[in-house]
């Protein structure tokens, strides 16, 4: 089964909060189906319905806010290429 990993902080989130969305630098191999996100909390695992590739600058198309992938990706730029997962618990 498909895995990634999700830092401890955004765990709670996903599981709790309703963060249905995970955004990962560069273009990534990801399926339609199962997917385990590991963690230190604990593994979710979450049902992948839609993979897209973007750049950064155009998240906001999709209504995502990018300022926050700094936080993760401090050297990232407007014309990086982004992977867009959404997904359902």
């Amino acid at each position: 089964m498909q895995t990634l990993d999700l830092s401890s902080p955004l765990y709670g989130v996903v599981r709790d909060h309703g963060k249905r969305h995970t955004i990962r630098l560069g273009r990534r191999d990801i399926k339609l189906g199962p997917l385990v996100f590991t963690s230190s909390e604990g593994d979710l695992v979450v049902e992948v319905y839609m993979v897209i590739y973007l750049c950064v600058k155009d998240l906001s198309e999709v209504g995502i806010r990018s300022h926050q992938l700094k936080r993760f990706y401090p050297e990232i730029t407007d014309d990086d290429e982004v992977t867009l997962v959404k997904f359902d618990l």
